[in-house]
């Protein structure tokens, strides 16, 4: 069918805009974070005119969100997504060319916002529903650019097969609709014009499309600087078998397109120069590192982590890829676009694979490596080729398992909006466990905090002895803040009015019997002055094992979720209201008499914690 892949395309927008309405991202997202600090410059720009320190355009999302944790204690202000320059200005964290992609929408937005009665602050839901919607159409304009150039080379079904499982098959799709306004699928509309114009200008030599390769290849660089690498594509296209040959026709090509070539570069700067010129009249100087102390290793990247490690590993969250992967060895050498892929993927991967933040928070697999699937998706289609040619059966087999690695993309992007996932920390027993499921119980959760599964049938073990036990009703340390107005049981509460260390308890497993595949039961009473947790700092009940000094296990169970939390969410949601936190540990099989264990409560939160009515028992199975 002659315009298959054009349907394919139409279905792909229709299937993502249903999941945009359903989702409804706009309603909660884009306030915070890295998505606040691409679209502050429009606000900042054109509505507050308060671009060099921010403080109107920070004190309006105040109706939406809560702006006082993004204040520093010291200094009585936001501070979290600038770094303040030498001239007293704030310099936002994240570049501008998110900002210009989606400009158009945001006026749309103020526009409509007006007629129709809304908010014209800028941070009203009405504005990031037109700014999200810009982003899917992104990433259909992207699709559609990779359609062009793939029914250069390929079948209609071939292409149709491929764009569909390109855009809802791999992460691609999450960061269209789960989290739009992030710089991915702007960047991957981006690499996809940029793919077309390289192959035109080395088709017609004009000198327009080398104009355009050096603009876009500076817009992707000033919308994210580690994407320079995107000028590996047009710089290698063409490198191909027979190598030796390729190599003498590149190196003609460039001395006789040299006076285009040096054009190209004068556009580069040009498409560099909106985000050159901001630095320079916010912090006053051309080049500005806005991300302070946040910085590349180098020397010691996460590549394993990165690629199938349980920490949004790019493979293990968006099994696609291995697709992608195969394809590139189905005679790959012998295409144009070779050479950029098998080193501007390679290299792109090791870049961000030794950001010091490796697990790249708020995303379902490695999201750096989205953009890389406009060149990425050539490998993809080679696989798709190669598997509508085999014999029925082969051709089932790679069909069921590319609709297995589609429907587990969709649904961890539906299990990420339930609240169900959370892959920037999680666990392999946690990954496992979570397969399928839409809500969490109880044991999900220690198995979020622990990696470790509480026992189904505690009821029938048995108690061997009591190794403490306390209710706060007598000062036993000097240190102890105790709080009888708020107090569990008796008389006194234990109460912690900032971070640290709560009471603890030490022992050595020699001192009370304690055996291989015993367990030990933690048991209190809390209450905490916050409900809805940040998981990265909260309060935490700690078990450690040492032996003769050396660390052998560290497991620390968040006290907040497991609070009055009848949904089982990961957050949590009822402060200032008691409720018990019952926590197992089992010995495990190398259990020395020798070793020490030590039990305590981390309070990283910076909130209050009151605990009362604690005790640690061990038991044994029958």
């Amino acid at each position: 069918m002659k315009s298959l892949s054009r349907i394919t395309l139409y279905l792909i927008f229709i299937l993502n805009f249903l999941a945009f309405l359903y989702l409804q991202s706009y309603k909660k997202l884009g306030k915070e974070g890295d998505s606040w600090g691409y679209y502050v410059y429009l606000p900042a720009t054109f509505i507050y005119h308060d671009l060099p320190n921010l403080q109107q355009s920070h004190l309006a999302r105040g109706k939406y969100v809560n702006i006082d944790a993004f204040k520093s204690p010291q200094e009585g202000r936001w501070l979290e997504e600038t770094l303040p320059s030498d001239n007293g200005n704030y310099v936002i964290k994240w570049t501008m060319g998110i900002a210009i992609m989606i400009s158009p929408f945001f006026f749309i937005a103020h526009f409509l916002a007006g007629v129709l009665g809304y908010p014209q602050d800028g941070y009203h839901e009405f504005y990031y529903f037109w700014v999200f919607l810009g982003i899917i159409l992104y990433q259909l304009l992207g699709l559609m650019i990779l359609r062009k150039i793939f029914l250069r080379y390929f079948s209609e079904l071939t292409v149709s097969v491929s764009l569909f499982l390109l855009a809802l098959g791999t992460n691609l799709f999450f960061f269209a609709v789960n989290v739009p306004l992030m710089s991915h699928v702007p960047l991957f509309f981006l690499y996809s014009l940029l793919l077309y114009s390289t192959i035109h200008w080395y088709e017609s030599g004009s000198i327009r499309w080398a104009l355009l390769i050096g603009f876009l290849s500076g817009f992707i660089t000033m919308t994210r600087p580690n994407d320079l690498i995107a000028i590996m594509i047009p710089v290698l296209w063409g490198i191909q078998a027979p190598f030796a040959e390729s190599f003498v026709s590149k190196w003609n090509w460039i001395k006789s397109h040299f006076v285009q070539i040096l054009c190209a570069i004068a556009f580069f700067i040009v498409g560099l120069m909106p985000q050159l010129l901001y630095w320079k009249i916010i912090s006053g100087h051309w080049f500005f590192y806005s991300y302070g102390s946040e910085t590349f290793d180098f020397k010691h990247p996460h590549l394993y982590e990165c690629l199938v490690g349980y920490k949004n590993g790019w493979i293990t969250y968006t099994p696609l890829v291995i697709l992608m992967i195969i394809g590139v060895g189905i005679k790959s050498w012998k295409r144009p676009w070779f050479m950029p892929t098998v080193t501007m993927i390679p290299l792109q991967f090791f870049i961000v694979s030794s950001w010091w933040c490796w697990w790249w928070t708020c995303g379902v697999g490695l999201r750096p490596m989205v953009e890389t699937y406009a060149l990425f998706a050539f490998s993809l289609i080679l696989f798709v080729d190669y598997a509508l040619r085999q014999s029925l059966f082969l051709k089932t087999m790679f069909g069921l398992i590319a609709a297995v690695f589609t429907l587990q993309n969709l649904m961890l992007s539906y299990q990420h909006y339930l609240g169900v996932v959370l892959p920037e920390t999680q666990n392999k027993a946690f990954y496992w466990n979570a397969i399928g499921k839409t809500r969490h119980t109880l044991n999900d959760l220690y198995l979020f905090d622990t990696e470790l599964h509480q026992p189904a049938h505690p009821e029938k073990f048995r108690q061997i002895s009591t190794l403490y036990k306390e209710d706060f009703e007598i000062q036993r340390d000097s240190s102890w803040t105790l709080d009888s107005v708020n107090a569990f049981n008796g008389k006194y509460a234990f109460v912690q009015r900032q971070k640290g260390f709560c009471p603890g308890y030490k022992t050595t497993c020699g001192e009370h019997g304690i055996q291989p595949g015993d367990w030990i039961r933690m048991k209190g009473n809390f209450r905490v002055s916050q409900g809805h947790i940040d998981i990265y700092r909260c309060i935490k009940w700690v078990f450690t094992r040492n032996h003769k000094g050396q660390a052998l296990d560290w497991r620390g169970a968040m006290v907040e979720n497991k609070l009055n939390n009848p949904t089982y969410s990961f957050w949590g949601d009822n402060p200032y209201i008691w409720g018990e936190m019952t926590y197992w540990y089992q010995m495990p099989a190398n259990t020395h008499p020798e070793d020490d264990l030590h039990i305590y409560v981390w309070n990283d939160s910076g909130h209050i914690l009151w605990m009362d009515a604690v005790t640690i028992d061990l038991f044994r199975e029958p």
